[in-house]
C-alpha cells in the first residue's frame, strides 16, 4: 500500500466545503492518519480576521466530516480582483 495515498477523493473533500470558493485540496495518508493540505484563495480586500475565520471553518469541516487528523489551510489573496 502506498503510504501517501488518500482515503478520500479530492472532489468529495471539495464538495464538503463547496460554500467556500477557490479551494484546492490535497490529502494523503501518513501511516498514522489522514492529512489534508488546503489552499483557499480569498479576496485581497478581506481582513486578516475574516480570512482566519474562513480558514478555521474549512479546517474544522474537513476534520469533522472526514476524520482527518491534521488539516493545514493556507490562505492566498486573489490579486486578480
Amino acid at each position: 500500500m502506498l503510504v501517501d495515498q488518500s482515503r478520500y477523493p479530492t472532489e468529495e473533500l471539495k464538495a464538503a466545503v463547496n460554500d467556500i470558493p477557490a479551494v484546492n485540496i490535497h490529502s494523503r495518508n501518513t501511516g498514522k492518519g489522514q492529512v489534508a493540505d488546503v489552499t483557499v484563495t480569498v479576496s485581497a480586500s478581506l481582513s486578516t480576521l475574516e480570512s482566519h475565520q474562513i480558514s478555521d471553518k474549512v479546517g474544522s469541516e474537513l476534520a469533522d466530516i472526514f476524520d482527518i487528523q491534521y488539516v493545514v489551510v493556507n490562505i492566498e489573496p486573489d490579486l486578480g480582483q
